[in-house]
């Protein structure tokens, strides 16, 4: 009797994963919201979903802090300097700010 492995939740193949050591060439395995590691290709485990990035750099743990804080409209006045301190966007007559940006401006206040 052979044991299979646990099927992961999401594998990412790339031929340039990003690192503590540089650029590698494999996949990125996922379980529920954790990394669990890059394998060399060919040994990653069955998963629910597999992306393949071929060319295209995937850098495992990234965080995207890109975000539009005045969008629609007053983009010009966009960005961390005017949207972070001390600021009450969720109250602005200006401006509509979805859910999902206050959760990006809560974690990018407490970087500042």
């Amino acid at each position: 009797m052979s044991v299979q492995p646990k099927k992961a939740d999401l594998t990412i193949r790339s031929r340039r994963i990003h690192t503590p050591d540089g650029w590698r060439d494999g996949v990125v395995v996922v379980y529920g919201e954790t990394i669990a590691g890059v394998v060399p290709a060919g040994l990653e485990p069955p998963a629910v979903r597999h992306v393949d990035a071929g060319d295209d750099p995937v850098i495992p743990g990234l965080i995207d802090t890109h975000v539009h804080l005045r969008d629609p409209g007053f983009t010009d006045k966009d960005g961390i300097v005017f949207g972070a301190p001390g600021k009450d966007l969720q109250h602005s007559p200006d401006l509509r700010v979805s859910s999902y940006n206050r959760v990006q401006l809560s974690a990018l206040r407490a970087l500042i």
